[in-house]
């Protein structure tokens, strides 16, 4: 075999294993996205982070997979972690709702209420889709409603 057969060869092997290696990367990002989506909407949020970890790692839907793990963090009362997960998020998709969203419960629940304001206000500019707006909308009402001291 020539030295240019060798080499074109060579480059072939190398561009096939490129192409495995990018094209495995992708599976096992969206088999690892899925069942963390699964154990999420499980209630198994440890093992849903875990997962969503194994997808941010392959690159996989890195704004829907840092948001969803953000989730899980939110229901395990991790909010700085959520918090964290929805503005790499947000660093990625600006317009993202749903890390609005899940950025917006968890500085609710850490009594940040200027902020909750600011980020459901954000969900209701950016998304159409009801199961968002809908609670969003209530929560601004409420946070909106005016307050009246004892005995008014």
């Amino acid at each position: 075999m020539s030295n240019i057969t060798k080499r074109n060869v060579l480059v072939c092997s190398l561009f096939t294993a490129l192409l495995c290696s990018t094209a495995c990367e992708r599976v096992a990002g969206y088999y690892s996205y899925r069942a963390g989506e699964r154990l999420y909407f499980a209630g198994h949020y440890a093992e849903a982070i875990k997962c969503f970890d194994s997808s941010i790692n392959h690159k996989y839907q890195l704004r829907e997979s840092l948001a969803m793990r953000g989730l899980a963090h939110y229901k395990q009362g991790e909010y700085d972690l959520a918090i964290a997960d929805n503005n790499d998020a947000l660093r990625i998709s600006p317009n993202y709702a749903p890390a609005y969203n899940g950025r917006g419960l968890a500085y609710y629940r850490k009594g940040e209420i200027e902020k909750t304001i600011a980020d459901m206000e954000r969900v209701l500019q950016y998304t159409s889709e009801p199961e968002l707006r809908t609670p969003a909308a209530k929560l601004l009402d409420n946070l909106k409603a005016p307050t009246y001291p004892a005995g008014h």
